[in-house]
């Protein structure tokens, strides 16, 4: 899929784990999480502003949200070497890392140090992102993403008013070297806009480009209608190229002459919306003991596949809070992740155990059993302790998609397709754009025969993969589903 900000799926063991004598707070509000060692008043402060931008973000994009899906996780890196550390890379580059796994679970870290208005940006673009691939079941084309976001996250707040679409004077920069350089020259408007990932040679290129198209019709009320046109046509199709052709393309026969003249002009509207209603939201904040401070930097690490760390923080935790249920789960799914198998079967959790334990064991069992599935191995333990942890947590929380998916797997893993397909598809409402969600649902369909129901969701699903990017088991199901085009690939 594409990296619409890096993700780090790589082990780096050189650096040293820190030791968690920081002092952790938890700052939430309805819809945000944040972690920080050095400034819970700034965050706080933060997090209301992202709470307001939410509401921008849902009158502007239009996006239909699903309430009760995962709230957005960031943690608030103080230092260099606390970034490093909690978004498992030794890069100095990324000034954010987005970290994802399977079933919702996901997090950003960011460089709280520096630039607070840049941070600031970096956080509201990334929502922007989350917002239109995690909680959206409308298809958006890759340039339209990085250009929303880029365009709203220039936004300044003054008493519940939204002042947004200013100019992103780093892409202007980015802009002005097309004739330094040929890596960073433009490319044509209908290639880029037809893009699935971003080229790795000229990132900053691609997401310049992006904001400036955005702009361009964001900005005026006669070009939105043509925006509004294309991204309908592209949702029922999910085709870039006769989307653009019969819309974009058929009002400007040149668009790059046209942004290269709106670029040139140098002047760019700035829009307003007020936010109305109540705007105090709830923000609790709560001080972490050391305990829960290894909790959290084992969560990043997990997150980041970083299964060496993740172990030892989660052994720390146990020292500190011997036979604690989520310790002794989360060191599960740990070293299931790195390819150990532990001894889950003498792991009896507490009826009072958290979600978060539960969901920790039943992925660690859903690990193992795939561990043994693959290998053509009875599985058939692994499946029941997974689901009965995963049936639970959906006792007290029906919208967990984590829950939810486990569940499916389950039901798949004994046979039973139909109810699989159905829980795959209640998953991602939650989580829309999840790979293993919508492939599994798209699996069990084309196990019960139903092919076409399950083309148009793989289909849908492959708007953001390039068929590279596929694992040998989507690869299969997408020969069993397009046969003929698999026999002439093959000749």
């Amino acid at each position: 899929m594409h990296r619409l900000v890096p993700w780090i799926l790589v082990l780096l063991a050189a650096m040293p784990l820190q030791a968690a004598d920081e002092q952790w707070y938890r700052v939430e509000s309805p819809h945000f999480v944040f972690y920080t060692d050095h400034d819970p008043e700034g965050a706080q402060e933060q997090i209301r502003e992202m709470e307001l931008f939410r509401e921008l973000a849902l009158m502007v994009t239009g996006v239909p949200v699903t309430e009760g899906g995962p709230r957005m996780h960031a943690y608030l890196a103080s230092s260099m070497p606390q970034f490093q550390d909690l978004a498992s890379t030794d890069s100095i580059q990324y000034v954010s890392v987005f970290l994802t796994r399977w079933g919702g679970d996901r997090a950003v870290i960011v460089r709280d140090f520096g630039d607070e208005e840049f941070k600031a940006s970096t956080l509201l673009g990334t929502y922007v992102t989350e917002l239109m691939l995690g909680n959206s079941n409308a298809l958006y084309p890759l340039w339209y993403i990085r250009g929303l976001s880029e365009y709203l996250s220039q936004v300044k707040v003054k008493k519940g008013v939204l002042s947004y679409g200013l100019a992103a004077q780093e892409r202007l920069d980015q802009l002005r070297m097309q004739n330094m350089d040929p890596r960073w020259a433009w490319e044509p408007y209908p290639v880029l806009m037809n893009r699935k990932s971003r080229p790795d040679s000229w990132i900053g290129t691609f997401d310049a480009q992006s904001w400036m198209a955005a702009h361009f019709f964001l900005s005026d009320d006669k070009r939105k209608p043509v925006l509004l046109a294309y991204l309908n046509e592209y949702n029922q199709h999910g085709d870039a190229s006769a989307a653009y052709k019969s819309t974009i393309g058929k009002r400007y026969t040149n668009l790059d002459q046209e942004l290269v003249r709106y670029f040139a002009k140098g002047r760019y509207t700035t829009n307003s919306i007020k936010v109305t209603g109540n705007l105090d939201y709830p923000v609790e904040v709560t001080r972490l003991d050391a305990a829960d401070a290894w909790l959290i930097k084992g969560q990043a690490y997990l997150l980041g596949s970083n299964a060496e760390r993740c172990v030892e923080a989660f052994n720390q935790r146990l020292q500190l809070k011997p036979g604690n249920a989520e310790s002794v789960a989360g060191l599960a799914w740990c070293k299931a992740n790195k390819g150990d198998v532990p001894d889950m079967a003498s792991i009896q959790l507490p009826d009072d155990a958290s979600e978060q334990a539960r969901l920790w064991l039943a992925s660690a069992w859903l690990a193992q059993g795939e561990r043994l599935r693959k290998a053509g191995k009875d599985y058939t333990a692994t499946v029941d302790a997974a689901y009965e942890q995963a049936a639970a947590v959906l006792k007290t929380n029906k919208r967990s998609a984590k829950a939810i998916a486990i569940a499916a797997w389950a039901m798949e893993a004994r046979g039973n397709f139909d109810m699989a397909a159905k829980l795959y598809a209640t998953a991602a409402v939650y989580v829309p754009y999840e790979m293993v969600m919508r492939f599994g649902e798209a699996r069990v369909l084309a196990e019960q025969g139903k092919l076409d129901e399950a083309r148009k969701v793989f289909d849908r699903l492959m708007v953001y993969y390039e068929d590279d990017e596929l694992g040998d088991e989507a690869k299969a199901l997408k020969a069993r589903l397009y046969p003929d085009a698999a026999a002439a690939a093959a000749e």
